[in-house]
């Protein structure tokens, strides 16, 4: 009987949860890497040494934030693969799940092959997710996160039996958000009329909130104001 190999493979996680629940997955299954790096770790030489000596076929990225040598990324002989929380080519970068709601693009989550372009690689496998009207940018990326979870699971299981497909992006339905383009939109006028309108409205009767309707039914909302010290900073650094 022939002993089926299984692809050798290194994980760069993240400290979020999803990162260590998906790494407790791997085991349950029988899968282990031949290295586990954190984002709060330096890659040693030794680390390369052992990628290298037993040939790797991939790494895998979970919420891993740091920037990828290119060296590293030509490694694994099939690929570097890592999973976005955005449905790609759509927010390609920071804040998925602010540009989601802004601009209404699609939601869900990606694996994809990784490259020396930002979350530009060739897709594997992807979900799409369906955000309700009284998400925020917080309720939907915690949604995101658990549909990350499930692709990150088919995906590898995918890239283990062989049968992992390559898509590549559209390029013309790409869009791409740096780390600091929401700032722009951060500062509001505090005599904007919709937050006094608002914050009249927030008071200890969820009955007397704002609210909209949907679908029949009736969304309330209120507004949380917290004051925040400046210091010595420029207020708008």
């Amino acid at each position: 009987m022939t002993e089926v190999i299984k692809p050798q493979f290194a994980l760069f996680l993240g400290r979020r949860q999803i990162a260590e629940n998906l790494k407790s997955w791997l085991e349950e299954i029988g899968f282990y890497p031949v290295v586990t790096i954190y984002d709060d770790q330096r890659i040693y030489c030794e680390d390369i040494r052992l990628m290298e000596s037993f040939d790797i076929d991939y790494i895998f990225c979970i919420q891993y934030h740091n920037i990828i040598p290119l060296e590293i990324l030509n490694l694994p002989k099939k690929g570097c693969i890592n999973v976005h929380p955005a449905y790609l080519p759509y927010n390609r970068g920071w804040n998925t799940p602010s540009w989601m709601i802004l601009n209404g693009t699609p939601c869900g989550a990606t694996m994809h092959y990784m490259t020396d372009k930002v979350d530009a690689g060739d897709i594997i496998y992807q979900e799409t997710l369906k955000g309700d009207i009284e998400d925020t940018a917080h309720t939907l990326y915690k949604k995101i996160l658990e549909l990350e979870e499930t692709v990150f699971k088919k995906g590898f299981l995918a890239c283990m039996n062989g049968t992992a497909k390559s898509i590549p992006q559209v390029e013309g339905k790409a869009t791409v958000h740096k780390r600091g383009d929401l700032k722009p939109l951060q500062e509001i006028d505090p005599f904007n009329p919709v937050l006094i309108k608002l914050k009249a409205l927030t008071t200890n009767d969820i009955n007397e909130a704002a609210y909209f309707i949907n679908n029949n039914y009736k969304y309330a909302v209120q507004v949380t104001i917290k004051k925040i010290d400046l210091g010595s900073g420029d207020k708008n650094d």
